[in-house]
């Protein structure tokens, strides 16, 4: 918890951050590792209802008449840089997650703290799921759901994006998960994630489950009558429940895999007809599944 202080030690004794050393500073944040932090109490106030707690109560008076407060924290260095250069307008663009540890002790520290800007940022970094993080959703997951009791409704969003994506893209076989991605979840997480998953495969079953004169995709075919359909939704359904996407469901490369699989030699010769129809198909389906997934409440957004 961070907590006030001064101190009257001399220039040459003092870590101070190369980027957070503003002359116009009016308080000085101090990490766990002694880096100290020289800031402007008017971008913390803003950003986090807990720094403008903080300084509404009296503060101690300084030893030194020009010596600024000193406020210390549990967090090292990194973390307490990233924060900040989040809540800087300046820095938010060019801020990395570099490591697993990293971003936990990043979104621990936000939630404490009360810093949204913070939480969206990680939730935007988790979009990209950069490879540096060395973490599974499911981690993430067990993480934000520990964080819960502190960060309240502060986590909802994030939560509900990593959810989606597990949802979305993992096997979710009990037998094979490691061991550290389920260090953090209780046994009901689990079961809760097993339960949307399935909803989630439901709806997407009914969604491309829709009548091939539906799709509005005249057939040239007079001998099977939609064949390819039948073997272009097999391998549909089977890649998205490995994880595949909707964008590779409707691009070319996939379509013409589904050629492949056709038993018709007629459809085999006269699918590329057919990929002109795959961006109607695509938006016809985005607004079907969507019906779907919605009635399934299997939570997700």
């Amino acid at each position: 918890m961070a907590s006030s202080g001064v101190s009257d030690a001399r220039p040459d004794d003092q870590k101070i951050s190369e980027r957070f050393s503003s002359p116009t500073a009016d308080v000085i944040l101090r990490s766990s590792d002694d880096v100290q932090f020289k800031v402007h109490r008017l971008l913390l106030v803003e950003a986090s209802p807990f720094f403008r707690t903080m300084f509404d109560l009296p503060q101690p008076s300084t030893p030194l008449a020009d010596a600024l407060p000193v406020v210390d924290f549990a967090e090292p260095e990194q973390v307490l840089d990233t924060l900040l250069r989040w809540i800087y307008p300046w820095g938010r663009r060019e801020v990395l997650l570099k490591s697993w540890a990293h971003l936990k002790g990043c979104l621990a520290a936000a939630c404490k703290y009360e810093i949204v800007l913070a939480v969206d940022n990680i939730k935007e970094a988790l979009t990209k799921w950069p490879p540096e993080l060395d973490a599974t959703p499911l981690m993430v997951y067990g993480l934000v759901r520990s964080l819960q009791s502190s960060g309240g409704t502060l986590l909802h969003d994030l939560l509900m994006m990593v959810r989606g994506r597990i949802v979305r893209t993992l096997d979710l076989d009990p037998l094979k998960i490691p061991d550290l991605e389920l260090k953090d979840l209780l046994a009901r997480d689990l079961v809760d994630l097993l339960k949307a998953r399935d909803l989630y495969h439901q709806a997407l079953g009914k969604a491309i489950d829709i009548p091939s004169e539906c799709w509005n995709t005249p057939s040239p075919c007079s001998k099977c009558k939609h064949n390819w359909w039948e073997s272009y939704r097999s391998l549909a359904i089977t890649t998205i429940k490995k994880g595949g996407s909707i964008d590779l469901i409707f691009s070319n490369p996939f379509f013409s895999s589904a050629s492949r699989a056709s038993t018709c030699a007629t459809c085999k010769s006269d699918f590329k007809s057919y990929e002109k129809w795959l961006s109607p198909m695509k938006t016809q389906f985005l607004k079907h599944s969507s019906d779907s997934l919605a009635s399934s409440n299997f939570g997700a957004a």
